[in-house]
C-alpha cells in the first residue's frame, strides 16, 4: 500500500515512499484535498491553508468576519476552543452549512454533511426567591449565542416532584400554562408549602430542549436541557384588608392612619395585629417614594446601620389587591395604590412586635412600628 492509498492521514516514512514539500493527498472519505508541509510536518487543508485564530466572546461570524475551514475560534465567555468546520459537499451544486465544532467533545460524524444543526448553549431566566403560593411567576430559557432557528425546537417543562408527594387528596402541584413554549408562566397551587419538621419540600424547575422529530437526523446532538434551579415556595399571601400610610416627616418616617387607625409617641408609632390573616399594607406618601430609594422592615433594631439580614421582615411591593381597592379612598381613578404587604408569618400576636421601618439611601432616618397584641 502507497501513502496515497492510506485510509488515515499517513504519518512517518512509510516503506518504500517518502513526501515532497506540497504531495497532495485526498482523504478517501471526506475527498478532501491536504498539501504535506513539509516544514511543519504536517497536512495543510487546500482548500485554506492559512486558517485563522479568534479569541472573543461572541460568533466571529458576528463580528463581520468570513469562516474558512479550520479557523478556530477560543470562547471566552464560555472558555471552549471550537475549530469551525465546513464539509466538502457530496456533490457539485450542493450547499453545505460550516459550524464550529467543540475540540473537547465535537460529536459529529465528519462524513455527513448534512449533520450540521446544533441547539447551541441554554440559558435560564428563573426566579429563585419571592415565589408565593397561588402568585404567578414567569420561567424563560433563551439560545443566545446561535443554533438552529426556533422553528426546529422543541420545549418542554419539567417541574420536579409534580404533584407533591403527600398522602392527602387533592395534591398539590405546580400549574405549567405554556408546557411547550420557550417562555411559561407557572403557579405553585395553596398547599406546596409542605414542611416536613425544619425541612422544606423543594421543587426542581429546569426545561428540555429537544430538535423536533423531523429535524433531528439534521442535528449533531438532538436533546439537552437547561441547568435546574430549586423553588421553595412560601405560604399564599392572604390579601390584607387593614393598610397604613407610610409619610415623611421632619423626624424621620412616620405612619399615619389608614383604615385602621396610628398612634405615635415622637418617633415611635403603634397599630393593631391584621383583623385577618398575618399581614397589612402600607402605602408609601409621593415624598417617601421620591427621597428614599428603597425601604427595609426588620426585627432588629440597626443601631449601628447594618440591618441583620436573617431578621428582615417579609415584604413586597406591589400593587394594593382585594379589599384594599374597595376602601381605598383614591382607588376611584381606577389606579389601586401601590405599596409593601407586610407578611408575619412567623410572629406570636399574642405578644407584641416591634418593627424597624430602615431607608436604604439613609439608614439613620428610620422609625419603630409596634405590631400590638391581639
Amino acid at each position: 500500500m502507497t501513502w496515497l492509498e492510506s485510509t488515515d492521514f499517513p504519518s512517518g516514512q512509510l516503506e518504500g515512499t517518502s513526501y515532497n514539500k506540497y504531495s497532495p493527498w485526498v482523504h478517501p472519505q471526506t475527498k478532501a484535498v491536504y498539501l504535506w508541509d513539509f516544514d511543519k510536518n504536517s497536512w495543510l487543508l487546500f482548500s485554506n491553508t492559512g486558517a485563522r485564530m479568534y479569541s472573543m466572546t461572541i460568533d466571529p461570524a458576528l463580528d463581520g468576519n468570513t469562516l474558512y475551514d479550520g479557523d478556530m475560534w477560543w470562547d471566552q465567555r464560555a472558555l471552549e476552543l471550537r475549530v469551525y468546520h465546513r464539509p466538502t459537499p457530496a456533490s457539485p451544486g450542493q450547499t453545505v452549512t460550516g459550524r464550529w465544532v467543540s475540540s473537547t467533545n465535537p460529536e459529529m460524524s465528519l462524513v455527513d454533511t448534512n449533520r450540521n444543526n446544533i441547539i447551541g448553549i441554554i440559558e435560564l431566566d428563573a426566579p429563585t426567591s419571592d415565589i408565593y403560593e397561588g402568585r404567578e411567576v414567569m420561567f424563560s430559557v433563551s439560545r443566545p449565542y446561535g443554533g438552529a432557528p426556533d422553528y426546529m425546537i422543541d420545549y418542554e417543562w419539567v417541574v420536579n416532584p409534580n404533584p407533591a408527594p403527600v398522602n392527602y387528596e387533592p395534591q398539590p402541584g405546580v400549574i405549567i400554562n405554556s408546557p411547550d413554549q420557550a417562555t411559561t408562566t407557572m403557579i405553585f397551587e395553596v398547599g406546596t408549602h409542605i414542611m416536613d419538621g425544619d425541612q422544606q419540600l423543594p421543587f426542581n424547575v429546569y426545561c428540555k430542549v429537544s430538535a423536533k422529530e423531523e429535524y433531528a437526523d439534521s442535528f449533531v446532538k438532538s436533546k439537552d436541557r437547561s441547568e435546574q434551579v430549586t423553588v421553595y415556595p412560601m405560604k399564599q399571601i392572604v390579601d390584607p384588608i387593614d393598610y397604613y400610610q407610610l409619610i415623611d416627616t421632619q423626624f424621620g418616617l412616620g405612619v399615619a392612619d389608614g383604615s385602621q387607625p396610628a398612634s405615635n409617641e415622637g418617633n415611635t408609632y403603634k397599630i393593631g395585629a391584621p383583623l385577618i390573616g398575618n399581614s397589612f399594607f402600607m402605602i408609601p406618601s409621593d415624598d417617601v417614594v421620591s427621597n428614599h430609594t428603597g425601604l427595609t422592615f426588620t426585627l432588629t433594631d440597626p443601631a449601628d446601620g447594618e440591618v441583620d439580614q436573617e431578621n428582615i421582615v417579609g415584604s413586597v411591593y406591589m400593587a394594593a389587591t382585594g379589599p384594599i381597592n374597595d376602601i381605598y379612598p383614591d382607588v376611584s381613578d381606577g389606579n389601586p395604590p401601590s405599596g409593601f404587604t407586610i407578611t408575619l408569618s412567623d410572629v406570636n400576636y399574642e405578644t407584641d412586635t416591634v418593627i424597624y421601618i430602615v431607608s436604604e439611601s439613609e439608614p439613620t432616618y428610620r422609625t419603630t412600628l409596634t405590631v400590638t397584641a391581639k
